[in-house]
């Protein structure tokens, strides 16, 4: 959209841009870096806008502690009498585990989620009921969702829907998959004949037995180190250590 030309030195670049202006040929717009800064951020730069930093690195976390924060505010002020509001210090301190939000603690929420709605990175995770769900793994390399679907159709069936399961980034390979029965006696059934098929050589199982098989009994033994710099986990971090910090402070 531009180009800064680096001038040697002060005088030259004023002189250039002089000489530029003068040109009538030369069709361009030239300015000094001090009139082209002032042309984004006005005549002070604290009244630039920060929506075109959404979403850039770091700025949504930070934005993520800021509203934690205002919301601590905001539950502290709820959980006042209407006497004892003008009471409130201009600094409250504001622990961590303040009782009105320890319940909202240590949770990365999914906007989009229907029956996981947060991932618990504190404690047991929530576990989904999924009986229409089928777990498939242990297929060829390269298989691809529409081989999936044909084989189950193939043992009368349906065209069930196909979820990939993979362990890392979007280009490594599915270590799983979901597939979708349209009810959870079609699920069982499922199962009961992907077991009997002695010739493909996949291992199937149902939604729970899949659950258990990684967490166990209890989930409350899943480390969170595995979720740094997934999508919000690094968000809510930076909100909670915002918190620890104006703790330090005050």
């Amino acid at each position: 959209t531009g180009a800064y030309v680096i001038m040697p030195s002060a005088q030259a670049a004023a002189k250039a841009v002089q000489l530029v202006r003068a040109d009538k040929k030369w069709k361009v717009t030239v300015m000094t870096f001090g009139e082209y800064w002032y042309s984004l951020h006005g005549s002070s730069s604290s009244s630039s806008s920060s929506s075109s930093l959404a979403h850039e690195a770091g700025y949504d976390a930070f934005m993520t502690g800021v509203l934690f924060v205002g919301l601590l505010r905001l539950f502290e002020i709820g959980g006042l009498s209407q006497r004892s509001r003008w009471q409130l210090p201009l600094q409250p301190a504001v622990p961590p585990e303040f009782e009105a939000v320890r319940q909202y603690s240590w949770r990365q929420y999914h906007a989009k989620g229907k029956d996981v709605q947060y991932a618990a990175l504190k404690g047991p995770d929530v576990e989904p009921q999924r009986p229409e769900v089928v777990y498939l793994t242990s297929f060829p390399t390269g298989t691809k969702w529409l081989d999936l679907q044909r084989r189950f159709s193939s043992l009368g069936l349906g065209k069930p829907a196909v979820s990939f399961v993979k362990a890392q980034g979007f280009s490594a390979p599915p270590t799983g998959a979901y597939v979708i029965m349209p009810s959870a006696q079609a699920a069982a059934k499922a199962v009961q004949l992907v077991r009997a098929d002695k010739k493909w050589k996949v291992t199937v199982m149902t939604f729970s037995e899949y659950w258990y098989s990684l967490h166990g009994s209890s989930s409350s033994s899943s480390s969170s180190s595995s979720l740094a710099h997934e999508a919000g986990y690094d968000a809510f971090m930076t909100g909670v250590l915002f918190v620890g910090l104006l703790r330090l402070f005050e």
